[in-house]
């Protein structure tokens, strides 16, 4: 290497020396310069920056000449009650402190944001701004005070509001921290409760109440019941304690879970349940629509003015009422239980197109449709016509089920199967079977009614051994089609044949009066069991089956006769056509 190589590099080396050290004094420089307030005593990156006392220096400084004292170790006390016209941040670390006769004032609308703790024994007031809170703030004075907060809050911290303390938002209300109400939070605007969010209104002093609407996607705790002026959207969990009542001014809708087993849940508007809801009681005025997913358990429900609608899950354990019909979609399961004893009575009709377990009594004041499944194991009431369409089924039974159609009777497309008693024998009571409609009548079962139509060759009925048949008001009348006996029958009125009587090999008591009008018959074969007794036997068109033979005298007009001749039929004992 040359000389003059070797004093360029050197030259280099110097100014780059010099460089660089007047870059890191500069650097020094900045680093010893105030920087500008508020400033955290920690940097984000958890490295300290200044220090707590330092950090409480700062904020009194912006409080204001005076106003406020501080300590090192991040304590600031206010002194006075002179009012603030700067943004105010409360740093991580430091305790900012407002003693019972004074109040922390923030004007002319900048925010206040809490990082650090706010201890409020005296009185708050943002003027304008918004209040955000990160850290912890205690609203705890030592009588009844308030804070207000014309422009909302939104905490993310913890924030307390202690018993005789007033939390007064104009605005809405956004929390995805925690809050406590031993105190009352009011709100003017909505009250937003996030997922992450916890609220919990503490019993007998605690109070919350948002003028609009009430959303929550957290936790919600309430010891002390709540009325939200603006209606209530759930998709988080709701807890009410025993006693308590969520009163909800509008639409509630709830998509989460709402735990009110002693309490009270009402809405004076739709109430929609697409989650579950238990709740000892629920009243509504515009009407319940319990989606697919929804599942109600309730001990007494009452809805007025509107229907109730459902695809879910409900399951009725008290008294329940309901003001202008029912509808129970496809996929709906409602369940009336015995054990409280549960009832529903609905003014309007019923139309069942799901299931419908009726352990407790359901009741219509209207009609009764049912397209799927009726299951009734207490006992199901129709004031009017009760309809079982094709392919729906009903099940009477055990023996205590009791299933009533009182004026309009019972019109039979489907299957009925009679373990405990049907009684269709009201002022115009029938049951009327058209199309594929099946009744089976089990043993001890009991069918009372005034006449019994078969109108179609595929309807049928079949009596099984030990079934019994009351006739209350007139006559038991084969209408159009045939009716075959499968075990013992006996009749306490008259009997009408209008068209075919059938008895598969067993006996027919008539008390009163058998009549075959024009063009009836009643047809015989000898066996050793089948009988036709009775007491006022008129004649009609009776074939022995030897002959066909027509026989026309008078089976027996007085005292008993017993025909001894078999009497056509089917084995398998249904009364069809």
């Amino acid at each position: 290497m040359n000389k003059k190589t070797l004093f360029g590099m050197i030259a280099l080396l110097s100014v780059s020396l010099l460089f660089f050290g007047c870059s890191t004094e500069a650097s020094d420089s900045g680093t010893e310069s105030s920087p500008t307030w508020p400033v955290s005593p920690t940097t984000p990156g958890g490295t300290p920056s200044i220090s707590k006392g330092e950090a409480a220096s700062r904020l009194a400084a912006a409080l204001g000449t005076g106003a406020a004292s501080a300590s090192a170790d991040g304590t600031v006390i206010l002194l006075a009650s002179t009012p603030i016209n700067g943004p105010i941040e409360i740093p991580t670390g430091v305790v900012l402190s407002v003693p019972a006769s004074l109040t922390l004032t923030v004007a002319s609308g900048p925010d206040l944001t809490n990082n650090g703790t706010l201890s409020v024994e005296g009185g708050l007031t943002v003027s304008a701004g918004l209040f955000t809170n990160d850290g912890t703030v205690y609203l705890n004075p030592p009588s009844s005070g308030t804070t207000s907060l014309p422009a909302g809050l939104t905490n993310n911290g913890i924030l307390t509001v202690a018993a005789g303390d007033t939390l007064a938002v104009t605005g809405a209300v956004i929390n995805t921290g925690t809050i406590t109400a031993e105190g009352t939070i009011t709100a003017t605007g909505t009250f937003d409760n996030k997922g992450t969010g916890t609220i919990t209104v503490v019993a007998t002093t605690g109070a919350v109440t948002p003028s609009g609407l009430l959303t929550n996607g957290g936790i919600l705790t309430l010891n002390e019941g709540i009325s939200p002026a603006a209606g209530l959207t759930n998709s988080g969990t709701i807890t009410l304690a025993t006693g308590e009542t969520l009163a909800v001014t509008g639409a509630i809708g709830n998509s989460g879970t709402i735990n009110a087993t002693g309490g009270t849940v009402t809405g004076s508007g739709l109430i929609t349940n697409d989650g579950t809801i238990n709740a000892g009681t629920i009243t509504g005025s515009a009407g319940i629509t319990n989606t697919a997913y929804g599942d109600i358990v309730v001990g007494t429900l009452t809805i007025t003015t509107a229907a109730i609608t459902n695809s879910g899950d409900i399951t009725v354990n008290g008294a329940s009422t309901g003001a202008v019909g029912l509808t129970n979609n496809p996929s709906g399961v409602i369940t009336v239980t015995a054990a409280t004893p549960g009832s529903l009575a609905i003014t309007g009709a019923i139309t069942n197109d799901g299931t419908i377990n009726a352990n407790g009594v359901v009741s219509s004041s209207a009609s009764i449709t049912n397209n799927g499944i009726l299951n009734v194991n207490a006992a199901v009431t129709s004031a009017t016509v009760l309809n079982n369409n094709p392919g729906a089924t009903i099940t009477v039974g055990p023996t205590t089920g009791v299933l009533t159609a009182t004026a309009g009777g019972i019109a039979n497309q489907g299957t009925i199967t009679v373990n405990g008693t049907v009684d269709a024998d009201g002022s115009s009571g029938n049951i009327v079977h058209t199309g594929d409609g099946i009744t089976i009548v089990n043993p001890g079962a009991v069918l009372e009614t005034t006449l019994i139509t078969i109108g179609d060759t595929s309807a049928k009925i079949k009596l099984a051994a030990g079934a019994v048949f009351s006739y209350d008001l007139d006559s038991y009348d084969v209408v159009a089609g045939t009716v075959t006996v499968y075990d013992a029958l006996t009749l306490a009125l008259s009997l009408n044949v209008a068209s075919t009587l059938i008895v598969d090999d067993k006996v027919l008591t008539v008390n009163a009066t058998i009549t075959g009008s024009s063009g009836a018959v009643i047809q015989l074969i000898r066996t050793s069991t089948g009988s036709l007794a009775g007491t006022g036997v008129t004649a009609g068109n009776f074939y022995s089956s030897t002959g066909p033979t027509l026989i026309t005298a008078a089976i027996s007009t007085a005292g008993s006769y017993v025909w001894t001749e078999d009497i056509i039929g089917t084995d398998d004992g249904w009364l069809q056509q």
